[in-house]
């Protein structure tokens, strides 16, 4: 009987022998520090695996005080923590941060109270946690959204921030600026109903769509402003990844309309006679080639020459000539539908294109043109009255081409030119 009690004692101290192991080997293993201290902020003990988060060596720590090791603000901290743990009994946490090795570092310490059992009494355990990267990534963070809010505030181009319902969250100073609204209009509402005019509307929309199941979008479109003028933009549409995997839209606004108006203009001037502002050839030839290949018919052309403009630029110089052309040109715009096709092709030659158009009706315009000149020369008293030459031909089936036509007018106009 007494051996076998003694076998189990002898049993029962390797058990205790091995936990110990066991537990040092765990907090050794840990990431934190653990600091054991008394009441008023000695050191008693300290496990770690590693020591490069200490202040100094830890034989160099154990049994002094805090206030012999650290800074007297954060040691006077280290004693508060230890007298309320003992008194309150609750897990007390503070953050602070040491300067070691020549760099700042950050620690994050939780203080709690605890009383083993047969051991050497109340003590504090100080957890303490080396938090420098999470700081560091946080200071990042924080530099980041200054640094993207001093962007999106100060973009050159206008931006809108909005969710996956395409409702506003925000929006910078120059969107402001370009289309009129202030962000309390327009905060939590749907984007669309404000900036889409109705001949883009429903591109817009299918737009909107595109980007919130993901799509980047990039387009040259239109948008209005709060007063409903038209704006030029360029279009770019972002998805974007909100709060809790929530899906946004980030769209910018770029102001092209300088540059569209400018390409309009290159592009009126090319197809437009700079005198007349008439159709020029080249965009009569292009009408000719197109209708052709529609065979709307019936189609007439009209050709007209000015009577005497030689005779008017010798004797009166061709200041006055070219207001004979000008003048000319305005009795014909003004005696044309706005789907007839009205251009100065030559020094004093016009042609008219006129869809839909037969015989009859093309007599009728001619006729219309002799009646707006002669109000014309009556309400003008130029040196000379103003005059032109009409030939007219109608293409009616598929027998004959649009050359034709205008060949046949062509030579209809000479022959009653030549009679007059």
């Amino acid at each position: 009987m007494i051996g076998g009690g003694r076998a189990g004692m002898d049993k029962s101290i390797d058990a205790e022998k091995i936990n110990g192991k066991y537990l040092n080997t765990i907090l050794n293993a840990l990431p934190e520090i653990i600091i054991l201290l008394d009441s008023m902020g000695n050191y008693l003990d300290i496990l770690t695996s590693d020591c490069k988060d200490l202040i100094a060596e830890k034989d160099e720590l154990i049994g002094k005080n805090v206030s012999e090791i650290l800074p007297a603000a954060k040691a006077e901290k280290f004693i508060d923590f230890c007298q309320s743990s003992f008194k309150e009994g609750e897990v007390k946490s503070f953050e602070y941060n040491l300067l070691l090795a020549g760099k700042r570092k950050y620690f994050n310490a939780l203080f709690s109270a605890v009383e083993p059992e047969n051991k050497i009494g109340k003590v504090v355990v100080a957890s303490i946690r080396n938090i420098t990267e999470l700081k560091e990534a946080e200071q990042r963070l924080i530099e980041q959204k200054a640094y993207f809010e001093q962007l999106f505030n100060n973009s050159t181009e206008a931006i809108s921030l909005l969710d996956n319902n395409h409702c506003v969250i925000k929006v910078n100073k120059k969107f402001e600026e370009l289309f009129g609204y202030k962000e309390a209009e327009i905060k939590g509402h749907n984007l669309d109903d404000f900036l889409l005019p109705d001949e883009v509307e429903s591109a817009g929309r299918h737009y909107t769509e595109k980007v919130k199941i993901g799509q980047k979008v990039t387009d040259e479109t239109v948008r209005k402003n709060k007063d409903g003028r038209r704006i030029d933009v360029f279009l770019q549409g972002f998805p974007i990844n909100l709060k809790n995997g929530q899906l946004g839209i980030y769209a910018l606004y770029t102001d092209i309309s300088q540059r569209k108006k400018k390409e309009r203009e290159i592009q009126y001037l090319s197809f437009h006679d700079e005198m007349t502002d008439l159709y020029n050839r080249r965009y009569f030839e292009n009408e000719l080639e197109r209708l052709e290949s529609s065979r709307k018919l019936p189609i007439s052309i009209i050709i007209g020459d000015l009577d005497g403009l030689k005779n008017i630029n010798d004797n009166y110089g061709h200041k006055l000539g070219d207001k004979f052309i000008i003048s000319a040109a305005q009795v014909i715009k003004d005696s044309s539908r706005s789907e007839d096709i009205a251009a100065r092709i030559g020094g004093d030659e016009f042609a008219v294109i006129l869809p839909a158009t037969d015989a009859e009706a093309a007599a009728k315009y001619c006729h219309r043109i002799r009646k707006t000149m002669a109000e014309f020369n009556q309400k003008n008293k130029l040196p000379k009255k103003l005059s032109i030459s009409l030939g007219t031909a109608t293409l009616e089936d598929s027998i004959q081409s649009l050359d034709d036509i205008f060949n046949e007018a062509d030579q209809k106009m000479y022959v009653n030119k030549g009679r007059k």
